[in-house]
C-alpha cells in the first residue's frame, strides 16, 4: 500500500511549455499512485486546468516579477508549511529560486533538466543554477544530452523520457477534414530561433508551390511576425498558414501526411513523440536529440542547415505513403511505453531512491 509520499513540484506558470505540460502529466500520475502531492506556481496559463483537475493541492503564491528579492523566503515559507518529504524544481528560474529554498529549509531537492544544457546561454541564472545544482540531492533529465550537461563528481542523475498521454491521443478524433484532397504537411510548436523556422518555410515553398500541399504551421513564440513575414514575402500565405496555438493538434497529427520538426537541438521533443504516438510520419532534424529514440526505420532525417535536404525529404514522405506507414507504426510503437502511468512511477521510484 503506497504511504503517501509528499512531494512538492515548484514551478512558475502554468503556461503552454514542454515542461508544463509535463508537471500536468506528473500530478495526475503521482496522484493516481498515491502521493500526496502539491504545486507551488507564481501565474496560471493554458496548462492550469489541468493542474488543478490532476487531485494535487495547488499553492498559488505571489511576486512582483521573477526579479522579486521576496521570491525565495515565501518559497521557503511553503515549504515549511507543507513539509514535504522531497521538492522537485522545474525550469531555470524555479531551479535557480526554488533550489535556494529548498537548501535553506534543508529539504531534499531535486532539480529537472528539459533541454541541451550544451545550448544555454552564458547568462548569469544559469551559471547559478549550475553551480547550485551541485548541491541538489539528484538531476532527472529528460534526455542523455541534457544529463550530460551535469557531468560532475556530486552530481546523481537519472535519465526518465517525458510522458506521453497515450490514451487521450487514442481518443483524439482525426481534425476535420477542410483541406480537400491537399496533402498536409504540419509544424506543431513553440515559434522561436531553436525551432529553425526560416529553413523550415525555405523548405516548404518549392513543395507547396510545385503539388498540392498545405502546410499548417501550429504555435505561437517571438518569431511569429518574421515568420509571416518570410511567408508573405514567398507569396505563399495561401499554402503555408499560421494557425497559432491549437487544441486540436493531436487530431491535426492524426489527419497531417507528415510532421516536420527541423530543430537545431532539443532536450526531449514534445511534439515529435507525440506524432509519434499519434501514428504520423516523421521528418526530423538529424541531430542526437531525434537520434536517442528515432532510427531510420523510425522516420526520415535531414541536416537541420541543409534546406533542399529537408525538402527533398519531405517530398519524399509525401510521395511514398506505404513506407512513411510502416515508419509511423514502428515510431508508435517504440513510444508506447512513455505512458504518464509509467513514467509517473520511474519518478516514484527515484524519489524513494532520494529519500532513502
Amino acid at each position: 500500500m503506497n504511504d503517501g509520499l509528499r512531494v512538492l513540484h515548484l514551478i512558475w506558470s502554468a503556461g503552454g511549455g514542454g515542461a508544463e505540460r509535463q508537471l500536468a502529466y506528473l500530478a495526475t500520475g503521482q496522484c493516481e499512485l498515491g502521493l500526496d502531492v502539491h504545486i507551488g506556481i507564481f501565474r496560471g496559463g493554458i496548462n492550469l486546468s489541468r493542474l488543478e483537475a490532476s487531485g494535487a493541492a495547488v499553492h498559488w503564491m505571489s511576486s512582483r516579477g521573477t526579479r522579486d528579492p521576496l521570491i525565495v523566503p515565501r518559497i521557503a515559507r511553503l515549504i515549511r508549511k507543507v513539509r514535504p518529504a522531497i521538492v522537485q524544481t522545474w525550469l531555470v528560474q524555479m531551479d535557480v529560486v526554488g533550489g535556494t529554498a529548498a537548501l535553506l529549509t534543508r529539504t531534499p531537492w531535486i532539480a529537472s533538466e528539459r533541454s541541451s544544457g550544451a545550448h544555454y546561454p552564458k547568462e548569469l541564472r544559469y551559471r547559478m543554477r549550475k553551480i547550485l545544482g551541485r548541491y541538489a540531492d539528484a538531476v532527472i533529465a529528460n534526455s542523455p544530452g541534457g544529463s550530460v550537461f551535469w557531468n560532475g563528481p556530486h552530481v546523481r542523475k537519472f535519465v526518465v523520457p517525458n510522458a506521453v498521454a497515450m490514451d487521450e491521443i487514442a481518443a483524439a478524433v482525426p481534425a476535420a477534414d477542410h483541406f480537400g484532397g491537399s496533402r498536409v504537411v504540419l509544424f506543431a510548436g513553440r515559434l522561436e530561433q531553436v525551432k529553425n523556422l526560416p529553413n523550415l518555410i525555405g523548405a516548404l515553398v518549392p513543395l507547396v508551390r510545385s503539388a498540392d500541399v498545405v502546410a499548417l504551421l501550429c504555435g505561437a513564440g517571438p518569431l511569429e511576425q518574421e515568420v509571416r513575414r518570410l511567408i508573405d514575402a514567398a507569396g505563399c500565405g495561401d499554402r503555408i498558414r499560421l494557425t497559432g496555438f491549437r487544441e486540436d493538434v493531436w487530431g491535426l497529427m492524426k489527419r497531417a501526411d507528415v510532421l516536420v520538426a527541423p530543430s537545431w537541438y532539443e532536450g526531449h521533443p514534445n511534439s515529435v513523440i507525440e506524432a509519434a504516438a499519434a501514428c504520423c510520419p516523421l521528418v526530423v532534424s538529424d541531430i542526437p536529440a531525434h537520434r536517442a529514440f528515432l532510427d531510420d526505420s523510425t522516420a526520415l532525417f535531414a541536416p537541420p542547415e541543409d534546406r533542399e535536404a529537408l525538402s527533398r525529404a519531405i517530398a519524399m514522405a509525401l510521395h511514398d505513403q506505404q513506407a512513411s506507414a510502416a515508419r509511423a507504426a514502428a515510431a508508435q510503437h517504440r513510444v508506447a511505453e512513455w505512458s504518464i502511468g509509467n513514467i509517473s512511477a520511474q519518478y516514484e521510484r527515484i524519489y524513494r531512491e532520494v529519500v532513502a
